[in-house]
Order: structure tokens, then sequence, then C-alpha cells
């Protein structure tokens, strides 16, 4: 780039610095720039757009219209032919304004009609003017154009030239006056920026000429123009095909660029002609210029873009915002509050809600954000998804909605757009952005209440579009976080009902079960009956079964809930041994219940009634699983620092491929239900529950119909 200039304005300096620009001169220029670049960039938004085709046409004919009379006012070569092709250049401009009040903002019914004679009429009132027909002489002046013309022609393109600028601005008018909503918003500007074009252009350009013989202002007509043009810009960004402050800005650059450009140039001039030949100062000011020019412009584009951004946001620092909010938020109610923030200071909408949606179910808002709009509107959520599904659009806004169906856009969808605005404006929406990850919807953000009343510009759709593209997986996320804590905290809410039932139910089963006990103990006593006494042992026997249940079941609570406490003390592992022995042997003599233990002690550190409900726990399994009269084996022995109590019985054994589910809550071997139909399936879980809880660890070995060997692992305790 800084060779470029540098070539530029070396080979142009002499024709550069050959005159000064008058302030009109330099003010045509910039205005040529101007409109030049809005025309290219309304035409390059989208090109295949007829309106984009008609404004671009229009803008470009203004463009030239001022270049042209800069380069006349400023006796460059041939005078005559520039002169001449600025009439040619204000016909293309009036045809191509003829042209963009019938298609834009919706296209009339002659549209086509329109467009053949807007063309007819520039080939007619375009070639007139370069022709000696219309024009003889063209003399500039002090900023002014003198001439010799052809007054009947003259006269004739006049009265075309004026008569289109009338047409327009009276059917621009009436438009205005007819239409109601975003139309009549996009209208009113064009309007306006006509009226600011062509009163003062008549003033200039007919009435003094006509009745004061004044030339002097002419050169000002053209200028009056940026005013129309910027106007509609901004009316045409209403319709999305173009962001006015980007324009703006871009514009602002240009011109600016110019300024500091012809600005360095000439004082770099007035400064150094003494110094350097008229050569040398060529390229020592070309040098200087391509080494500083950079880095002004680079301050000037950032004061532009201030500039053009005055009361809203700059786009870049908004982006970086937005893409910083799932970075600084923690959890879902963060994300929501962090973005309501960016969408009133951006947006300026007072009346905010997001609504986030469950991944179980789609149509279940499980957290909303709601500020301005009725608490109810989270429950809205299914007919808001429906609508969304069928408009399909990535913003929805009610105005837009209203302009498409006021002016049959779109008819095939005319239907779903009519439930979508009834919708929005029963609950009092003006906007909602739909958030979605792929195809599925994660939530909604509801809008309303804009400050200043106006529509959501193309920089604001871009801006939402990234907000919609960052956010939106944050939102699952955090939705799907969200949904398992509620469901975490469910179930531990089922589970201390569950477990205050038992307790309840445990407590009312306690009582009874320790009466029928005594009271069985009583009978025993009080009678010979041989009848009696078997049926009070039984009593006796189903009682004592359901106690233990109980207990066990107790257990298994304080396990689950973490509250089983061991009350720890030093005791030798063989007198708990022996005493199940002696318990085993009063409760059960059909079994041979053998212990073997050497002589020495085995010092445990462990809570020893906890030790001894496992280890019964384990017999029991063996018991009940072993023939009557088979004999079960308690072995106990010290190894590696380790207390090591193996229980070998001669029952059913285990098939191996169940031996993983052993230990599972409620499991129950085929074979086991088969041999013993009743049981519950706890009593293992609740003894390898009891001897982790220890620090210690609990295996089987099983051959099926030979038997099972449990091997308990505990670490010693202190001597």
């Amino acid at each position: 780039m800084n060779l470029l200039f540098f070539i530029f304005l070396w080979y142009y300096w002499r024709r550069i610095s050959a005159f000064y620009m008058s302030l009109i001169s330099f003010l045509l220029f910039c205005t040529f720039v101007v409109n030049l670049t809005i025309g290219i960039l309304v035409f390059l938004k989208n090109i295949r757009k007829e309106a984009n085709q008609a404004f671009a046409l229009f803008a470009f004919g203004v463009a030239m219209w001022n270049l042209t009379i800069f380069l006349t006012i400023n006796n460059f070569p041939t005078p005559l032919f520039w002169g001449r092709v600025a009439f040619s250049m204000g016909t293309v401009m009036a045809t191509g304004f003829l042209w963009f009040i019938h298609v834009f903002p919706v296209r009339s019914k002659h549209a086509l009609a329109w467009k053949v004679l807007s063309f007819l009429l520039m080939i007619f009132y375009g070639i007139l003017p370069v022709t000696s027909f219309m024009i003889k002489s063209v003399s500039p002046a002090d900023g002014y154009i003198l001439g010799e013309f052809v007054i009947p022609v003259y006269l004739l393109w006049l009265v075309f030239f004026i008569a289109v600028l009338v047409y327009g601005m009276i059917f621009l008018w009436r438009s205005l006056a007819q239409t109601k909503g975003i139309v009549h918003h996009q209208l009113k500007p064009v309007v306006l920026g006509l009226v600011a074009y062509l009163v003062p252009f008549l003033i200039t350009n007919l009435l003094l000429p006509i009745f004061a013989n004044d030339f002097r202002w002419n050169g000002l007509g053209p200028l009056f123009t940026i005013f129309f043009v910027v106007s509609v810009a901004y009316s045409i960004i209403r319709y999305r095909f173009l962001e006015i402050r980007w324009v703006i800005k871009k514009s602002t650059d240009i011109v600016l660029y110019w300024l500091v450009a012809y600005l360095f140039i000439i004082g770099s001039n007035f400064l150094l002609y003494r110094s350097f030949s008229v050569s040398n100062l060529q390229i020592v000011t070309s040098f200087l210029f391509a080494v500083f020019f950079p880095p002004i412009i680079a301050k000037m584009s950032y004061f532009s873009a201030r500039l053009a951004s005055h009361g809203t946001y700059l786009f870049d620092t908004a982006v970086q915002a937005v893409l910083q909010l799932t970075q600084t938020s923690s959890g879902l109610e963060d994300l929501q509050k962090a973005v309501v923030e960016k969408l009133r200071k951006f947006f300026g909408f007072q009346k905010v809600a997001i609504l986030t949606l469950g991944k179980t179910d789609a149509s279940q808002t499980i957290f909303t954000y709601i500020e301005g709009f009725d608490k109810k509107l989270g429950k809205i959520i299914p007919k808001a998804l429906r609508f969304c599904l069928e408009v399909d659009r990535d913003v929805v806004e009610a105005d837009e909605l209203r302009w498409a169906l006021n002016n049959d856009i779109a008819p095939k969808k005319s239907a779903c757009n009519k439930r979508m605005l009834r919708f929005m404006d029963t609950h009092g929406i003006e906007v909602i952005i739909p958030l979605l990850v792929g195809d599925e919807f994660v939530g909604l953000i509801c809008l309303s209440d804009k400050k200043d009343k106006a529509g959501l510009r193309k920089r604001d759709i871009d801006l939402i579009r990234i907000l919609q593209g960052a956010t939106a997986p944050a939102f699952a996320n955090a939705a799907k976080f969200e949904e398992v804590q509620q469901l975490y905290l469910q179930i531990r809410e089922f589970d201390k009902s569950k477990n205050d039932f038992i307790d309840v139910v445990s407590h009312q089963f306690r009582t009874p079960l320790t009466a029928i006990q005594w009271n069985a103990e009583i009978i025993t006593g009080l009678t010979s009956d041989a009848k009696i006494l078997d049926a009070n042992k039984d009593i006796g026997e189903r009682a004592h079964y359901l106690a233990v249940t109980l207990d066990r079941i107790f257990d298994i609570l304080s396990v689950e809930n973490k509250t089983l406490k061991l009350r720890r003390q030093k005791f030798d592992l063989k007198t708990v041994l022996l005493k199940i022995k002696q318990d085993c042997d009063a409760l059960s003599p059909q079994n041979n219940v053998q212990v073997f233990l050497k002589k020495t002690p085995i010092p445990l550190s462990t809570d020893p009634q906890k030790l001894e409900t496992a280890l019964c726990l384990i017999l029991e399994n063996a018991k009940r699983y072993s023939q009557a009269g088979s004999s079960i084996e308690i072995k106990a022995h010290v190894k590696n620092g380790s207390a090591i109590i193996c229980i070998v019985d001669h029952g059913i054994g285990i098939n191996p491929a169940r031996l993983p589910h052993i230990f599972d809550k409620f499991f129950r071997a085929p074979n086991a239900v088969k041999f013993t139909p009743n049981g519950t399936g706890t009593g293992l879980y609740l003894a390898k529950q009891i001897i982790k809880r220890m620090r210690g660890k609990i295996t089987v070995e099983s051959e099926l119909n030979k038997g099972t060997i449990f091997t308990v692992t505990l670490p010693l305790g202190k001597s």
C-alpha cells in the first residue's frame, strides 16, 4: 500500500499541485466519493435484488454528476466535454431515481413499465446533452459554470429533470401517507432527504439563474444530493440491505483519507519548497507520505468508527463482549443475567425474558429469567416452539411480520406469520430469538420495549447471530447440568422420604414384634401341650426372623446414607469367632460349625459388634445353602500384616457366571432361589459394605455343587 501511494504521488504530483481546490471543489469531490461508495456497497450487498440495482444506478449517476462538475470547474482538459457529461450524468441520476421509487420498499404493480420508461428516458436525455444540440460552449469560472446553451433544448432537459424529482417527491409523499408500521418508517427519511436536496437545488440552479441572472451558486446543486443519498441508504437498512453506520464509517474514512492526503501535500509543499528542487521535493514528500500516512489513517479509522457508532455500540467491541459471556459465567443463572445485561446495553430492550428448555422434555422450561414480562411467560413454550418452527427465521420481529403480511411478502407463509404475529401481540413480545444447537431448540429469548423504538439494524442482526452461536451451546450444557442438579435433589428428597417411611414402618413393627416374642416365651412356661409348644416355637422363630430382617434394613439404610458408625476398640479376633460358633450351635444345631484357630492372638482395632454382624451374615448364607448335617469351617490366621478369615461351606455352590453379582443388593442366584425360596438377597451386600467401612475386603471362590469359600481380609490392630 505504501508503494502504491509513493508511485501515485510521484506521478501525479504536478497535476495535484497545479491548483488549490476551492471549497466547492473539495466538497464536490468528497460528495463524489461518498455517493460512489454507498452505491457500490449497496449493489454488492445483493446484486440480484432490483431495489439494489436501481439504487446503485441512482447513486452512480449522483457520484458522476458531482465528479464531472468538479472536473469542469477546475478547468481539466476539454471542459466542454466534462460539462456535457455532467448533464448526462444528471439524467442517469434522475432516471435511476424514477426506477428506484417504484421498486422500494415494495415493488409497485407497474414496476416493469416504469423500468422500461426510465431506460428509454435515460437513453434520450442522456445522449442529448453530450451533443451540440444543447450545449455550445462551457466557461468555468470561480467555482461555477457559465456557457452557451440552446435555450429550448436546455429548457426541455431542465423540465424533464425537475419533473422527475417533483414526481418522485409527490409519489413518495403519497406512499408515506398510505403506509403504516415499518414501511412508514422506511419511507419517512427518503421523503425528508428528497426535500432537503430538492429545495436548495431549485434555488441555486433554477430560481437564481432565471430570476436573478446569478450563476455563481449552480456548482452547489450537486452537493445537496448527499442528503438524499444518505437518507435513502438509511431507509434501505430498514430493509436489511445495508448498515448505515458502517456506510457512514467507510465514507468518512475515504473522505478523511483524501483530506489528510491533500493537507499533507499542501503542507509539505509550503514547508519544504525552499529547501528542495521540484523533483526532489516530489520524492521527499512522497516518501514521508508513504511512511506517516498508514499510522495516521489507522487512528482516523478508529475515530470514524467511534463517530459512526455514537449513541450505540462499537461492533467489534460488542462481539468480543458476547464471545466472553461463556467464559465469565459459572452457571445457568449467571449466564442468563449476563446475556440480559448485554441485550439491554447493546440493543436497549427494557423487557427481557430468557427461557431455557429441558433436555429430557423440550417443551418444559427448567429455568427462566424474566424482567418486565408476565411471570407466566414460561408456560407458553410449546406454542412458541411450534410457531418458531413454522416461521423458520433466525430472528422473529413483530414489525417485520406485520410488514410482510401487509405487503403480501412470502404468501406461502402468511398463515404461519399471522399465527406468530397474533401470539407475539397477545404477549407483548416485539422480538423472539430462538436458540438452537443444530436442529434442537435449547431456549428462547423474548424482547420488548426498545428505548429508541426503532427496528433492529443489520449490525444488530449480525450481533444477535453471533450471540446465538456463542451462547446456545452454553445454555444447552448449563441446562443439562441444571436438570441433573434438580434430578439429584429430587432423588435425595425421594430417598429421604423413603427412609422416613421405612423408619416409621420399622418402628411400628418393632414394638409388636417384641411383644410377640415376650408372650411366646411366657406361653412356653405356662403349658406342656406339645401342639401348643410347637406352634409357639414357630411363632417365636418367625418373630425373630422379622426382627433380624428389620435390623438388617436399618443397617443397609445406615450404609447407603453414610451414617453407619463404627465404635472402634481393640480386641482379639478369636473371641468374636468363638462367640459366633456358640450362637450358631444354639440356633442351628443341624449344621456342624467348626472353628480352626492358632494359639497366638489376632489383634484387631475396629467395631467388634459390626464385625460379628458381617461374619454372621456370611455364616448364615453358608448354612442356608448347605445340606443339613454338612460341616462349615471357620479359619483365621495372620498374613502380611492382615487378618485372614475364611468361611468354607460344602453346599450348592455358585455358578461362575453369577459370581460378579453375588454382592449386589437383592441378587439371588437361580439355584439359590430354587434351593431356598425365602430370602431377601441383602445379607452378602450388607456384609461387604460393613467390611469396606472397616478398610477391609471380601472375596469369594465357588464351584457349583461342591461349595463356596468366602475370604475376609482386615488390617491388624496394635497389640
